[in-house]
């Protein structure tokens, strides 16, 4: 069962690629639509940047864990 953080990762992962293409491709961007795009692409990517960061921690920690390391 997928938790609210990892639903959380995953819509705002989905909707950072989304932004990234639209940005990349190669046709005309809407001026009046660039900068909410570029804002809800910052949102996402601090959402997505904290996640990995917590899930880098957790693990840093059960390995510490596993080969018997105390805190």
């Amino acid at each position: 069962m997928a938790t609210k953080s990892t639903e959380s990762f995953k819509a705002n992962y989905d909707k950072l690629a989304k932004i990234a293409e639209e940005l990349s491709g190669n046709q005309e961007i809407d001026i009046d639509a660039l900068v909410p795009k570029v804002d809800d692409g910052l949102a996402a990517y601090k959402v997505c940047s904290e996640r990995i960061a917590q899930v880098q921690l957790m693990l840093q920690e059960r390995l510490k864990d596993e080969n018997g390391e105390k805190g």
